[in-house]
């Protein structure tokens, strides 16, 4: 699909999703049907539900009266995944490579390759020390990016309106011209604060966050020309940018991304903290000195040995080591070891992009392999 094409289906979106703005609800929940007709109860959104989520009482599913109190759920909803369930391949302090990243897919899968030799090493994703994390991620969310996406309650349009939460290629049905003809699955749709109808939808997949310009204001541009034509005003500038917070906040707190950490980052820097672009985390009021900060309050310590006493026995995370690293290799083995030994002597670390492509660039430069071990173990200038 060209880029005009799939601009044409953003615009078709954009279209539908301001008309979707007018279809109010009295609280934010769940669609069900009644011997009454249709009703909002509590949310079987994602972020409430999946991933065994809807096994965890403790979370608040409403139906919610107002937006903090369901963006704060959502947050709770990921303290209480970090704390009790698998995180598959979450780690915050290292994010999982995308392509994007590299300059060709070889050097994408050798990151790959680095970025699960150092995850592999003491069971990091599902460790006490990750959990606490995200932990730390959900406070941070709810104290100092949920104000910054509220939006005072309109008068002239009160209520919340529906959302499907699945907008996705095998969800939308067209024609020849790629006109829009049909949108199915409307199981789990639900009521939301109105900014997320203001989100760029992720496609192929809603976890894609869209970054071509050209596609998010086509759907902007769909949204205006529908609101012209319904109410002949303008859409506030505000709600673009909350739509572009709420974009990024539903992809942490449904763990629904491969680089939390970036998206954090960036709700940060919409929420008015400092820009660090990804190249320099050693600002005091940067999200990786805030969480190193937080990480040693009293609060923080005593979540951490709550959360270290229901780890896995040490044999089995030792067993399943030397099981990886025996197949991985000692080479492999050793690089993953500097890297995590650099990790545990900086509590600002993060494994990112830029670290993998600093460790590929000693290796390639170094004819002697024990040259080039002896370089990775001085800590990455760039990964702090």
């Amino acid at each position: 699909m060209t880029n005009e094409e799939k601009q044409k289906i953003m615009r078709q979106l954009g279209c539908y999703a301001r008309q979707l703005l007018d279809l109010r609800f009295p609280t934010i929940g769940s669609l069900f049907e009644g011997d009454r007709g249709y009703y909002i109860d509590k949310c079987l959104s994602p972020g409430h539900v999946p991933e065994d989520r809807g096994m965890i009482e403790d979370v608040p599913r409403g139906p919610f009266y107002d937006e903090a109190d369901y963006y704060s759920s959502l947050a709770i909803a990921l303290r209480l995944h970090a704390k009790r369930l698998p995180m598959g391949h979450h780690v915050l302090r290292a994010p999982v490579p995308v392509p994007q990243e590299y300059h060709d897919f070889a050097k994408y899968y050798a990151a790959t390759d680095r970025w699960n030799d150092f995850v592999a090493l003491g069971g990091m994703v599902d460790s006490s020390s990750n959990r606490l994390q995200y932990c730390l991620a959900s406070h941070l969310l709810r104290n100092s990016i949920i104000p910054h996406m509220v939006r005072p309650v309109s008068q002239s349009a009160p209520g919340f309106p529906l959302y499907h939460h699945d907008i996705s290629v095998q969800n939308l049905f067209v024609d020849d011209d790629l006109n829009i003809t049909c949108v199915i699955d409307w199981a789990f749709s639900s009521t939301v604060p109105p900014a997320q109808l203001f989100a760029t939808p992720g496609l192929p997949h809603p976890r894609d966050l869209v970054l071509d310009s050209s596609l998010v204001n086509a759907f902007r541009s769909g949204i205006e020309t529908e609101n012209k034509n319904i109410s002949g005003g303008k859409i506030e500038p505000n709600y673009w940018k909350a739509g572009q917070m709420v974009s990024r906040f539903m992809r942490v707190v449904n763990l629904d991304a491969l680089q939390d950490y970036d998206h954090i980052e960036a709700l940060y820097a919409l929420a008015g903290g400092p820009v660090t672009s990804g190249l320099d985390r050693s600002d005091t009021n940067s999200v990786s000195a805030i969480l190193a900060r937080r990480a040693t309050s009293h609060d923080a310590l005593a979540l951490a040995c709550e959360l270290a006493a229901d780890v896995e026995p040490g044999s089995e995370i030792s067993r399943r080591e030397k099981e990886y690293f025996d197949a991985a290799g000692a080479k492999r083995l050793a690089i993953a070891r500097k890297v995590a030994f650099a990790a545990k002597m900086n509590p600002r670390f993060v494994a990112d992009g830029r670290l993998w492509r600093w460790v590929d660039e000693v290796l390639e430069y170094y004819d002697r392999e024990s040259d080039a071990w002896e370089i990775i173990s001085k800590e990455p200038p760039l990964a702090t």
